[in-house]
């Protein structure tokens, strides 16, 4: 019997409506069509297409409406003749996705929030005051795209809502596995011209307004959670990637953070401190992009997407992607792997990475002695904490025991199923102490909490 699995399209930055586009764009849409059959047979069918930004140029309705006509009804029958037309669509907005505000209107809070360091001066302001003028500078920017994503079908059913406009959360079954996907928008800053690289800001409040009882309870309700933003880190402020990093997109909460933006393929998988789980960072290359370079300037067409799957095997978990590429030959258009970018395997994706496989969700039951041996979620959690061995000798302490006691084991996981065994054995440091000292630094966290109490209660 074949394997779960969870399979999606990646498109980033059409920006329709983009001039001369609409002569060049029919051009371009055989070939992307074309190329969707050849890629179906390899890593279909398709149960999602993920849009990370950059559906439309400027952000005006008209724009949203050519746009689902021309490009999204064609795509879906072409889904549901490839036998993918169940696919929903999932998708966060880009720079291009709002309406600027008219900088000659005088209105103070677009002022504040588009002058130089404007934004820091009232950051609490904007995230306490949800009805505040700040924010509804915001709701007003993305009004055209907040009716279009409102009204477009294929959306799933089921579709939280959050703190900004496009920020969304969703949960997919198929096939007995449940998938998460968290949309932030990355874009609200980004209201008028210039360079905004090393700008732009996200917010934890964005995720944790999403996920009922937090990220932690939410993604551990999920066997894999993908992240969606338009912008990657680099065009965050170096605040805000130091935040997310921590925050919100943490080794091993999301199999992939999966953006677009730099109209061109970079995927980047990050492990740091020995760590066996890993930041996987997806960057799009552009469905339709054209910007113009040098001196004089000319124009640099872009053209790509991809695809990607997880499959849910019987002792490990794994992603791989489909990078395509369009290449203009002198009988026209057409897609191909992208081996420029990306290093591939020879049916054109790339090699399986063997991504956290997030645990059992089933009830914990002890009875009698706890047993010794440590449950994945909970050595996961640990590891993931407290991943330093100076972190785990400082906990070990907390809860009675010797800092001589923890022995310079490198890899987070290994070190925390050496303590738990030791503790469960007899050591000073018990599990209940462990667990208690763990809540201080983490209090609103279930799983601690629904050990603690079955320790508790074995105690009793």
């Amino acid at each position: 019997m074949p394997h779960p699995t969870f399979t999606w399209l990646h498109l980033s930055d059409l920006h329709y409506g983009l001039k001369g586009q609409h002569c060049l764009w029919p051009n371009l849409r055989g070939p992307f069509l074309e190329d969707l059959t050849a890629l179906h047979e390899r890593c279909g069918p398709w149960d999602a297409v993920l849009f990370t930004g950059d559906l439309v140029q400027a952000g005006k309705p008209e724009e949203y409406q050519k746009m689902q006509e021309e490009v999204l009804a064609p795509l879906w029958a072409k889904l549901r003749e490839l036998g993918s037309g169940d696919a929903v669509l999932l998708a966060v907005p880009g720079n291009h996705d709002l309406c600027r505000p008219d900088p000659n209107k005088g209105d103070h809070a677009a002022e504040r929030l588009t002058e130089p360091g404007g934004y820091e001066k009232v950051r609490v302001e904007f995230w306490e005051q949800p009805a505040g003028s700040y924010r509804n500078i915001i709701q007003n920017a993305f009004a055209a795209y907040t009716e279009w994503w409102n009204s477009t079908p294929h959306r799933p059913s089921a579709l939280k809502g959050g703190v900004l406009p496009g920020d969304f959360a969703a949960s997919l079954e198929k096939q007995g596995k449940k998938i998460g996907l968290i949309g932030l928008n990355t874009a609200f800053l980004q209201l008028a011209g210039g360079d905004y690289q090393g700008r732009l800001d996200w917010d934890t409040q964005q995720l944790h307004t999403l996920c009922d009882g937090g990220a932690d309870v939410w993604t551990r309700q999920h066997d894999a959670c993908l992240l969606l933003s338009h912008h990657g880190p680099d065009w965050l402020s170096a605040e805000a990637r130091r935040h997310g990093e921590i925050e919100i997109t943490p080794a091993g909460r999301f199999a992939a953070h999966l953006f677009g933006h730099q109209h061109e393929t970079t995927l980047c998988y990050l492990r740091q401190g020995g760590s066996a789980q890993a930041a996987r960072r997806v960057q799009d290359c552009s469905l339709f992009g054209m910007e113009k370079f040098g001196d004089p300037p000319q124009t640099q067409r872009s053209h790509g997407y991809m695809a990607g799957r997880i499959a849910f095997e019987d002792h490990q978990t794994t992603l791989r992607l489909w990078p395509r590429i369009a290449t203009n030959k002198p009988d026209g258009w057409r897609f191909i792997p992208d081996h420029n970018n990306t290093h591939l395997a020879d049916d054109q994706g790339t090699a399986p990475e063997i991504i956290a496989t997030l645990p059992c969700k089933a009830p914990i039951s002890i009875t009698g002695t706890p047993t010794p041996t440590l449950p994945r979620d909970l050595i996961e959690f640990l590891a993931s904490a407290y991943p330093e061995v100076r972190d785990a000798r400082a906990l070990w302490e907390r809860s009675g025991g010797r800092a001589l006691e923890v022995e310079n084991i490198a890899r987070p996981f290994d070190l925390w199923q050496n303590l738990w065994r030791r503790s469960n054995q007899g050591a000073v440091a018990q599990p209940e102490a462990i667990l208690r000292a763990v809540r201080e630094d983490y209090p609103g966290n279930a799983l601690i909490a629904q050990y603690l109490a079955a320790y508790s209660a074995n105690v009793k």
